[in-house]
């Protein structure tokens, strides 16, 4: 065969092969189920979502239902929302109306009273599926050294603590066991429970939290693998250079003490309060008391009652 023969035989099946392939793709493209920008259901949500039916109905008729449901009451709830409604407010396109900063506080807060699935607060509330986003929002979590620094002049101050970036602590929330858990919501008080752990400053105010852990979990092991300090020990020379803190020296099994001693102002002393003996006055009083009570006040009844 010519080589001429050949090239345009190759050329022919090349030519065939590639026909083939782009009709199949063709073919694909057709048949392939057009994607949804927004679902029906979920366009209705400013006319059928709980948050427009249910939350504005029993928010007026039954306060007390609206509470149980929200965890706040209406008025705690505006206040709240009113707070975050600036860092929750997205921009209006013309491709789709944003999720509402009420309804995204509604969720969360939904979330934190319940520990609701997403799933089923993505069909409550007729949201696309996504998760909460708005824990970081509400609690403003410090990121600078001077948001620190705000905090442990607080405590320094109001509670003549220096030195304190926060106060620290967990809480159980008790919960139905979990399928298939076996012993890893068990807690030491003998329920089952998730946890709550939580940051807040000289002011009561959360500065961070964390939920979710399991309730057989401690506070060390919670704070070990939270987010928290895992910052902390990212940061640790900018939060805490080396030398700030007492160490040991391990050859001599000395005590160095850390730069903190000379840092500002000492605990301030507690002015003595005296005795706490009761004065002869006191005393006396009582004895007169009980000579009356014993003697001529003395009911029948009262020495049935201490088994004489």
């Amino acid at each position: 065969m010519a080589p001429s023969a050949v090239v345009r035989a190759a050329v022919k099946v090349v030519a065939n092969e590639i026909a083939n392939n782009v009709i199949a793709m063709l073919e694909r493209k057709k048949n392939r189920k057009k994607r949804v920008w927004i679902r029906d259901w979920i366009r209705r949500r400013s006319t059928l979502g709980v948050s427009e039916l249910l939350l504005k109905e029993i928010s007026t008729e039954d306060p007390d239902s609206y509470r149980n449901f929200m965890r706040l009451s209406v008025e705690k709830f505006q206040e709240l929302l009113k707070i975050v409604t600036p860092k929750l407010t997205k921009s209006e396109t013309c491709m789709r109306s944003p999720i509402s900063p009420q309804i995204k506080l509604e969720v969360t807060l939904r979330y934190l009273a319940t520990g609701d699935s997403f799933a089923s607060l993505q069909y409550l509330y007729r949201l696309p599926k996504h998760r909460p986003k708005l824990l970081h929002i509400i609690f403003f979590v410090p990121s600078t050294d001077e948001d620190w620094k705000d905090i442990q002049t607080g405590f320094s101050t109001q509670w003549n603590f220096p030195h304190c970036c926060g106060a620290i602590d967990g809480k159980h929330v008790q919960v139905q066991q979990p399928p298939n858990s076996g012993s890893e919501f068990y807690n030491y008080k003998g329920t089952y429970s998730i946890i709550l752990f939580a940051l807040v400053d000289a002011n009561y105010c959360f500065k961070y939290i964390e939920v979710g852990a399991n309730g057989r979990a401690s506070d060390s092991t919670i704070f070990r693998n939270s987010t928290l300090n895992e910052a902390i020990i990212t940061n640790a020379r900018e939060y805490c250079p080396f030398g700030t803190l007492d160490c040991e020296d391990t050859d001599t099994e000395d005590i160095i003490n850390g730069s903190w001693h000379s840092e500002g102002q000492a605990l301030q002393s507690v002015r003595h309060l005296g005795i706490n003996n009761h004065s002869q006055a006191a005393n006396s009083l009582r004895e007169k008391y009980a000579d009356n009570f014993f003697g001529e006040s003395a009911v029948p009844w009262q020495y049935k009652m201490i088994g004489l």
